[in-house]
């Protein structure tokens, strides 16, 4: 089974977004959420790979950093919402695929210029991953803002750099 590459970088930024959070855990949540990222994208392999794995990964990482701060279970529910981000398509439409929801309503909201469209949807996309771990503004408005930021430019930037 080959592992794409585009897919390795998108699970390495996920996995090392929230770095402030994450700290040291970082050397273990980016190359395992990279895997799991791209194993769930191969061929012949199961989605729940990309979802399940990736959102325990950042789970148990979660939890580990800021285990003892106030309501830190709280960040329980936020797996969830990444989780249903990670159900998010982003394919765009061509002629041999009609894409994704969100690609497709993209691709007709910039006139079916597939370049904005591609950007358009992966930033929506690493927006809401970020927003899904929303609760971690109440520790580090900053660092969640970092990796808010991080997801949102990243997503659309690693199709173009790769």
């Amino acid at each position: 089974m080959k592992l794409n590459k585009e897919e390795i970088a998108v699970g390495a930024l996920v996995g090392g977004a929230f770095i402030f959070f994450l700290k040291w855990w970082t050397v273990i949540t980016i190359p395992l959420c990279a895997y799991l990222w791209a194993l769930g994208g191969a061929e012949r392999t199961s989605l729940e790979w990309r979802r399940t794995g990736v959102t325990v990964t950042l789970m148990a990482a979660f939890v580990a950093s800021l285990w003892g701060e106030p309501y830190f279970w709280v960040l329980i529910p936020c797996a969830g919402l990444f989780y249903g981000a990670t159900t998010i398509g982003y394919g765009i439409p061509d002629e041999n695929d009609d894409g994704s929801a969100l690609g497709a309503f993209m691709y007709n909201l910039v006139g079916g210029n597939t370049f904005w469209a591609d950007i358009l949807t992966r930033g929506t996309i690493g927006l809401v991953m970020g927003i899904s771990w929303g609760y971690l503004a109440f520790f580090n408005i900053w660092g969640w803002l970092a990796g808010v930021i991080a997801l949102m430019a990243g997503f659309p930037a690693i199709v173009r750099l790769i």
